[in-house]
């Protein structure tokens, strides 16, 4: 009874453990490192100032296609004899509104889904490797990952 009680050995289960999540923290770190990146961004500013990409591009996206939906409506107006008359000036405005609105909410949009994980995301990513690993040996292929499940 030389020993401390503790034995620097692990056991086949939480060594294979360690190891799958050893690979998928490697596997994931370029995405994650981004990721948080953008989050603390977020977090920090609000997304006002930090102009995420992902904010950028939906807001010039949803620009672009209010752009072309009014150049439709101004055709359409023109076609049926409606531009420039009081019932085709109100459609331009409602069209015009609409695509403001629509531009404006789309980074809000983002934020509120970007904010939504945070909780996720800072505490639960591990969960999705470990409860994989509980999946019956007959759905994973005949793997068990030596874990004894």
């Amino acid at each position: 009874m030389g020993s401390s009680g503790k034995s620097s050995s692990k056991s086949g289960g939480s060594a294979a453990l360690e190891q799958i999540a050893s690979e998928y923290w490697g596997e994931t770190e370029g995405v994650r490192t981004e990721f948080f990146s953008q989050l603390e961004s977020l977090l920090t500013t609000g997304g006002v100032g930090a102009r995420l990409p992902i904010m950028a591009a939906a807001e010039e996206r949803s620009r672009t296609a209010s752009s072309e939906a009014m150049g439709a409506t101004e055709k359409q107006l023109a076609s049926t004899g409606l531009a420039g008359t009081p019932f085709g000036e109100q459609i331009r405005a409602d069209q015009t509104m609409a695509g403001e609105q629509a531009a404006a909410s789309s980074t809000t949009d983002i934020l509120t889904q970007l904010l939504n994980q945070v909780a996720g995301v800072t505490t639960g990513s591990a969960n999705t490797v470990i409860s994989g690993l509980s999946v019956p040996e007959a759905q994973s292929g005949g793997k068990n990952f030596g874990l004894g499940f």
